[in-house]
């Protein structure tokens, strides 16, 4: 995967109004000691779904940061989370509110009409719970550096795969997708021969992208059996290929490079992302499920 950060649940605050559960990667936890003796913890996280002129749209942890100070494991436990805090907005609502005669009626039209409110977003956090399946724990890996493969020797290359796709924009290259046990044995024999002692048996492997900017701008996504499946445009945005195209070859000329990514990375980490629209977003079908189990009175 192109981001590796740890995946956690936490409360986000939407439009000043109320909180969300929502999927986020954990960038940084800072240990803050105050003056009376306690401690607390900040985390620094990236939600990948953020707000702009109403449309919610997928962005990369490097888009925005915010602070949060509890983060979670399991939806689960970020429910309770969120709950209790829009308890809190909600008990607000009516703090001022003068004791009149009808202050309980007051009361119970301002808990009604922020159980409305919250009914819409409850939908927008369905959609981007549903729009960020791919952003799972068990899809973070260490990224290996790529190995650089010539006729004479064989490098070990400072950087992973994705930083090497940023700045290869105008190189010719073959990305082949090796096993990480492959991998090691690889690097293993390496330390030990200075790259010169590998067996080329050992880089037998499936190519995955092909690029030939000469020919085509965009990056090439292959199967195994060496068909264009997909491009990968400027935008570093997945487009499908509706074309049948099969490469039997490759330019002589294309560098050779070999990762522990796989295809099936690939797409996780370049496939496109809807937008969510919030003018669209309709909250009244989930009214009844928010009475029964999260309104707040």
């Amino acid at each position: 995967m192109k981001y590796n950060y740890l995946i956690k649940y936490a409360a986000m605050l939407v439009d000043e109004t109320c909180y969300i559960v929502s999927k986020c990667y954990l960038l940084n936890a800072k240990t803050i000691y105050n003056e009376n003796g306690k401690k607390e913890i900040e985390y620094e996280v990236a939600f990948p779904y953020q707000k702009k002129d109403n449309i919610w749209k997928r962005v990369p942890p490097s888009f925005k940061h915010g602070i949060v100070y509890e983060v979670f494991d399991t939806y689960e436990e970020a429910v309770k989370d969120v709950s209790s805090k829009n308890r809190e907005l909600c008990e607000r609502t009516w703090i001022n509110l003068a004791r009149t005669d009808d202050y309980h009626e007051q009361v119970s039209k301002k808990e009604e009409n922020f159980n409305n409110m919250l009914a819409k977003y409850k939908v927008l956090e369905q959609q981007i719970l549903d729009n960020t399946l791919d952003i799972d724990q068990a899809n973070v890996k260490e990224l290996n550096e790529i190995l650089k493969v010539s006729k004479d020797k064989i490098e070990i290359l400072s950087s992973s795969l994705y930083e090497f796709l940023k700045f290869s924009s105008y190189t010719k290259y073959v990305v082949y997708s090796l096993p990480l046990e492959q991998y090691r044995k690889i690097v293993e024999l390496m330390t030990n021969s200075k790259g010169k002692g590998v067996p080329r048996t050992l880089l037998q492997a499936s190519p995955i992208l092909y690029h030939n900017p000469e020919e085509e701008k965009r990056i090439m996504v292959l199967s195994k059996n060496g068909v264009v499946t997909y491009y990968i445009d400027d935008r570093e945005v997945l487009i499908d290929n509706d074309e049948f195209v099969k490469l039997d070859s490759f330019d002589e000329d294309a560098k050779q490079v070999y990762t522990t990514e796989t295809f099936e990375d690939i797409i996780l980490s370049f496939q496109k992302h809807k937008h969510i629209d919030q003018n669209k977003i309709k909250g009244v079908s989930l009214k009844k499920s928010l009475k029964d189990e999260v309104k707040y009175e």
